[in-house]
């Protein structure tokens, strides 16, 4: 009987540093890490480039709608929800801003550039992220 005692009061002393040790250790692996959240910004401003490039194919030649587009860029995003081309506003998971900006390109006419207050722009984003690097936010 006292064995099992024994016993038992070794595994409630493990139990019991496994519980202290999961304490300390466990906040770290709930937080998103800065490269994941970089990477979800990059991939939030694609969706918002490739819904803009989409509007302006067919807005056409609209000029009203293209005026009231290009001339506020903070507002875009707003705009293509509106307008049904995303279905819900993408958001930074850093709490940053989008804006959409028309690039002039030679031979296609135009193209847009997508920028977020604190991650930057997306076409400056062509380097791909490698897990292991660090990145300041």
């Amino acid at each position: 009987m006292v064995q099992i005692l024994k016993f038992i009061e070794k595994c409630v002393y493990v139990v019991l540093i496994l519980f202290i040790i999961r304490l300390f250790f466990m906040p770290t692996f709930n937080r998103p890490h800065p490269v994941s959240k970089k990477r979800m910004c990059i991939s939030c401003m694609k969706t918002i480039e490739g819904a803009a490039e989409l509007y302006k194919i067919e807005a056409g030649t609209d000029e009203a709608k293209l005026n009231i587009f290009f001339k506020t860029p903070e507002k875009i995003v707003e705009i293509l929800t509106n307008e049904g081309y995303l279905k819900t506003a993408p958001r930074c998971p850093a709490a940053g801003r989008y804006k959409v900006f028309e690039i002039p390109d030679g031979q296609s006419g135009t193209q847009f550039d997508v920028s977020c207050d604190i991650h930057g722009d997306l076409s400056k984003k062509t380097v791909r992220i490698k897990p292991w690097e660090k990145i300041k936010t």
